[in-house]
């Protein structure tokens, strides 16, 4: 065992030795004051231990945590109130060190763990949300927020055709083009995202289109008419007498089961 591991193990045995997690406590209900005390050593004791040397701010992340527990938990009522499983809280705020300054991520992970400590919903609370949201970056957080709220959303895949024949620029567009997304960021990153989420199972896929959607609106989406015309104009630059023509392939992206459950906790 490393030096440090030696040390984090030294400062868990310290909370457990309070109690904090043994037998007589877990999953009965106790005092708001408790609880929050009892996870934020934890945070403070496992996550900031390793870097409080090296990091001087930690002591205010550790207050920002504290405060934003308990502004989570106020709204639960102090009988529905229990101590998160450990399975759930260990690895939560371990995953907790390395994205605290990701907002989106932080609220993730806050709010399973503050879902966890809620006896009406605690057993939504998977431990494997941990493990899922350690896949997501920041912009594949917001996608699936955004997702979410819509429910069902028109998908498209643009091809660019050359000369009206089989033929096409097959890296012109990203696989997923979404519309109501495209506030959020880069369209190629904000497919990629797209193809993240399909993989975690968080969304669902389809290539069948809408009925009565009309897919020709992505036409004018920026990126489709400026990679177009770029293309187009290089071909005419060239001389090769090149044309090309724009395909839309309707395509449907929606919520399922899974990642309503996720959204449940995690949102």
């Amino acid at each position: 065992m490393t030096e440090e591991a030696l040390e984090i193990t030294k400062e868990v045995a310290k909370v457990v030795a309070k109690d904090v997690y043994n037998d007589g406590v877990k999953g009965t209900l106790v005092q708001t004051g408790e609880i929050i005390e009892s996870v934020v050593g934890l945070f403070n004791n496992v996550v900031f231990y390793p870097v409080k040397k090296a990091n001087a701010l930690f002591k205010y992340k550790l207050e920002d945590f504290k405060n934003e527990l308990e502004q989570k938990l106020s709204s639960i009522p102090e009988e529905k109130l229990v101590e998160p499983d450990l399975m759930i809280a260990g690895p939560a705020l371990e995953a907790l060190k390395y994205t605290y300054d990701k907002d989106e991520l932080r609220n993730m992970y806050l709010n399973l763990l503050t879902s966890s400590m809620n006896k009406d919903i605690k057993d939504k609370a998977h431990p494997s949300y941990v493990e899922i949201i350690r896949q997501l970056t920041p912009l594949d957080a917001k996608v699936f927020k955004r997702l979410q709220d819509l429910g069902q959303v028109a998908c498209a895949h643009a091809i660019l055709k050359i000369d009206n024949s089989n033929r096409v620029y097959s890296s012109a567009y990203p696989n997923y083009i979404v519309m109501e997304l495209l506030d959020l960021g880069d369209e190629f990153q904000l497919s990629t995202s797209i193809s993240n989420l399909i993989r975690l199972g968080l969304i669902h896929h389809e290539d069948n289109s809408i009925n009565g959607f009309d897919y020709n609106c992505f036409k004018t989406v920026n990126i489709i008419v400026n990679n177009k015309i770029l293309l187009d104009n290089m071909n005419r630059a060239e001389g090769n007498g090149i044309t090309t023509s724009i395909d839309i392939q309707g395509q449907v992206i929606m919520q399922n089961d899974f990642g309503r459950s996720f959204a449940d906790t995690c949102l």
